[in-house]
């Protein structure tokens, strides 16, 4: 939380600057101003990386002791611990993309400023509240984003362990029918031996108890 309190104020003081000293008046901003300004925030996002590289490596505020969620696998079930490198790396891969991804929007917003007839004086302006108002929509798209996750992730969970269930493989349900199959009838034919000795036993035990029978009288049956 100290973390995030310390990114979120250091924002808030770098745009202050930039709207409230400045460019506190009004003016139209040359082409050279611009790109140095560039350079300057590009420095800036540098300076930051090594904040980072730095606070990473000396464990600053506990980074870098913890498991990052995003890099959850196999291997690392609650998610990996980032080193100095690997959160430089990450912060840097953001950095580009996003810088990247900001291209096209130049071109939308000079539509835009040329469509609305925006004067060339108020286009700092209006673009830096512009951008505080993405800002403020992509928290509030965050949260929501968060919320939804809470209450999605347990059904996706129970649906994954249902549906794992269901793809069981065909062989393991027949051999596993098989073996509750062969253990039944294993159980039945002990029984059934069990009673089948028994009456042999006692079969054996009347006929030893029982007169034997004259030999004439078997010898008339038999002619």
């Amino acid at each position: 939380m100290v973390l995030w309190i310390t990114f979120l104020s250091f924002i808030l003081v770098l745009l202050a600057l930039d709207l409230g000293v400045f460019h506190r008046r009004a003016r139209i901003i040359s082409v050279r101003e611009a790109l140095g300004w560039t350079l300057i925030w590009l420095t800036t996002a540098l300076a930051f990386a090594a904040v980072i590289y730095v606070g990473y490596d000396r464990h600053w505020f506990g980074m870098g002791l913890t498991p990052d969620p995003v890099e959850r696998s196999a291997l690392w079930p609650e998610g990996r611990v980032n080193d100095a490198r690997s959160a430089t790396l990450k912060f840097m891969t953001g950095y580009l993309v996003e810088l990247s991804l900001s291209a096209d929007n130049v071109f939308v917003i000079a539509m835009l400023f040329n469509y609305f007839a925006i004067p060339r004086i108020f286009q700092h302006r209006v673009l830096f509240w512009g951008i505080l108002g993405a800002l403020a929509m992509r928290r509030a798209q965050a949260e929501v984003h968060r919320a939804v996750a809470e209450v999605v992730d347990p059904l996706r969970a129970a649906g994954r362990r249902r549906l794992d269930h269901q793809l069981v493989p065909p062989h393991r349900l027949t051999r596993q029918r098989s073996r509750r199959q062969v253990g039944h009838v294993l159980r039945r034919r002990h029984a059934a031996g069990v009673d089948v000795a028994g009456l042999v036993l006692d079969s054996i035990q009347r006929a030893a108890h029982t007169p034997t029978v004259a030999r004439g009288t078997s010898s008339t049956w038999l002619k």
